[in-house]
C-alpha cells in the first residue's frame, strides 16, 4: 500500500487470501471458514478462482463497472508497474478475448509475473469461474484456471517480454538471458522480490525513472 497502492484507487485493490492477519489489507477470505485449519494445496490453489469470482462480482456492484477495461491477477511478492502496464494494456483492445503475460511456464502463465484479462473475457466469469478446479498433473492455479478459462471461451494468450517471473538480478545469468535474450523492455513485473525492502528499493529506483522522463 506504500508502493504501487498508492497509485490505484483502493476500490480497484483486491488481495484475497485463505486468512486476514494483517488488519492494514482489505483482505477478502475465499476460503470457508470451517475448512481453513485443514486445508490441502488442492483446495488452497482453488483460491484464484473464488477471488476472481468475487472480484467481478464486486466491479458489477460499483458504480464505476463500465470504466474497468483490465483485472491484473498478481502475487503478494510481485513488483508491478502502474504506468508500464497502462502503456502495454493501451496497445489492445480491452473487448477482444486477452490475456496478456508471460506464457511460458506450461499450459497457462507465470502466476508470479503476474498477468492481464481483458473485459472481453471477465464479463463471461459469473458462468464458470467458480467452477474451475485443479486438474489430474494441472494443480497449480496459474495453470488450471487460464485452461479453464480458454476452454470455456475463445481466449487468445499474448505472451509479453514485459512481464517477468523472476527478479532483475536473474536476468543478468545465462539462464536469464537464455529466458528473455531480448531483454524485458518497459517491464511491468518481477517476481520474488523479497524481502520487503529490497521491493520498497525497486519502487524509489522506478519512481526516480519516470520522473526524470
Amino acid at each position: 500500500m506504500c508502493t504501487f497502492g498508492v497509485t490505484i484507487h483502493p476500490s480497484r485493490l483486491f488481495f484475497i487470501g485463505e486468512t486476514t492477519f494483517d488488519s492494514r489489507l482489505p483482505i477478502y477470505n475465499v476460503i470457508p471458514g470451517e475448512l481453513q485449519q485443514s486445508i490441502s494445496r488442492g483446495q488452497s490453489m482453488q483460491k484464484l478462482a473464488r477471488g476472481l469470482s468475487l472480484v467481478v462480482e464486486k466491479i458489477s456492484e460499483s458504480d464505476e463497472k463500465n470504466d474497468i477495461k483490465w483485472i491484473m491477477v498478481m502475487d503478494d511478492d510481485t513488483f508491478i508497474s502502474p504506468p508500464n502496464l497502462n502503456m502495454l494494456v493501451s496497445q489492445f483492445d480491452s473487448q477482444r478475448l486477452l490475456i496478456i503475460g508471460q506464457s511460458t511456464c506450461g499450459i497457462g502463465f507465470c502466476g508470479g509475473a503476474g498477468y492481464v484479462i481483458s473485459r472481453g473475457v471477465f464479463r463471461h466469469f459469473p458462468s464458470f469461474i467458480h467452477k474451475c478446479r485443479p486438474l489430474p498433473g494441472i494443480a497449480e492455479s496459474d495453470q488450471f484456471v487460464p485452461l479453464c478459462i480458454k476452454n470455456r471461451t475463445k481466449v487468445e494468450f499474448v505472451n509479453r517480454k514485459e512481464f517477468n517471473s523472476q527478479p532483475p538480478e536473474f536476468y543478468l545469468t545465462d539462464f536469464g538471458y537464455k529466458d528473455h535474450p531480448d531483454g524485458f523492455g518497459q517491464a511491468v513485473s518481477f517476481h520474488y522480490i523479497r524481502p520487503g525492502e529490497k521491493y520498497v528499493a525497486l519502487w524509489r529506483l522506478h519512481q526516480a525513472f519516470m520522473k526524470s522522463c
